[in-house]
């Protein structure tokens, strides 16, 4: 959105000022830059104590049934033989 504002300021879409069109570019890409900091650092700790980072073992299985195609693909790739 703020890459918008900025690019229809530079091309004469708008009425604002470059100065302001700047101004909402550093305030928009702060606050994202600030949401994914916060949310990146906080999300486990939220996670672990609402108990939803828990694995289950339907997480197990499907990670173990997808390592298996992988070695699978890895030894038809480099024609490993067991």
């Amino acid at each position: 959105m703020a890459l918008v504002v900025e690019r229809s300021t530079l091309n004469g879409m708008t009425t604002l000022s470059v100065q302001d069109s700047n101004r909402i570019f550093l305030i928009i890409g702060g606050s994202v830059a600030l949401t994914i900091l916060i949310n990146g650092t906080a999300s486990n700790t939220v996670l672990n104590a609402l108990g939803l980072a828990t694995r289950t073992t339907e997480v197990f299985i499907s990670n173990d049934y997808l390592g298996n195609i992988f070695d699978l693909q890895y030894m038809r790739c480099f024609k490993i033989h067991t």
